[in-house]
């Protein structure tokens, strides 16, 4: 038997939710924030995948010998840390301050539509890279 380790990485975005975690499309069990998960895996090659609800992550493909030990690390999509709160950041700034500082609505939602388009794309065409997968050894 070969060993699959897989580290999720602790993150405040999707941090009350599990994923699961797919092994040639069979459900091997699910991963909570933060967590580290082992599962013992027949040797030879595997596609590995995640999901959470309907988004997911791009198959990696993985080549595991007799007692072999491979660990991958699960995270959010990219920008994931900072898309969010920069967002907050600036919804929190204009609805406090805007008046005050003479914002013009234009140059919020100017401010907003990248991050709202990016969301949308992930949630939509790009859901299959809601979530990465990348071998860290």
């Amino acid at each position: 038997m070969a060993k699959l380790i897989i580290k999720r990485v602790s993150e405040w975005n999707n941090r009350f939710r599990s994923i699961g975690v797919y092994l040639n499309g069979e459900k091997l069990g699910v991963i909570k924030n933060g967590e580290i998960a082992e599962y013992e895996i027949e040797e030879g090659k595997h596609e590995l995948s995640t999901k959470i609800d309907w988004c997911g992550s791009e198959t990696l493909t993985l080549e595991l010998k007799e007692g072999q030990s491979i660990g991958v690390e699960l995270s959010s999509y990219r920008f994931g840390r900072w898309i969010m709160p920069i967002g907050l950041v600036v919804s929190i700034s204009y609805f406090a301050f805007g008046d005050q500082i003479g914002i013009h609505p234009g140059y919020y939602l100017a401010a907003m539509a990248l991050p709202l388009v990016f969301m949308v794309y992930l949630l939509t065409f790009g859901r299959n890279k809601y979530l990465r997968l990348k071998r860290i050894n």
